[in-house]
């Protein structure tokens, strides 16, 4: 049987974001690519987190108010005061 068969759904879930990365092993992106092309609940799955991580790569990045800074500041202080 297919080695593509044999990964399963729950296994492929477990390492999308490592083959989004490019970060697996060779064997391991074949057969993660293999899957795609035969499942396309996995085949959706994967456009889903491609269009979450595009979604949060767009989003703006808020500065910390001044209100947090200090509270930062102030807890700094307290901890190298030892309190």
């Amino acid at each position: 049987m297919d080695d593509a068969l044999h990964f399963r759904c729950q296994e492929l879930v477990e390492q999308l974001t490592h083959y989004l990365d490019d970060a697996l092993p060779p064997e391991q992106m074949r057969l993660v690519r293999d899957h795609l092309e035969l499942c396309q609940g996995c085949s959706a799955h994967l456009e889903q987190l491609r269009r979450a991580v595009d979604l949060i790569g767009a989003a703006p990045r808020a500065a910390p108010s001044p209100e947090h800074d200090r509270r930062v500041e102030a807890l700094f202080r307290e901890w190298a005061a030892g309190r």
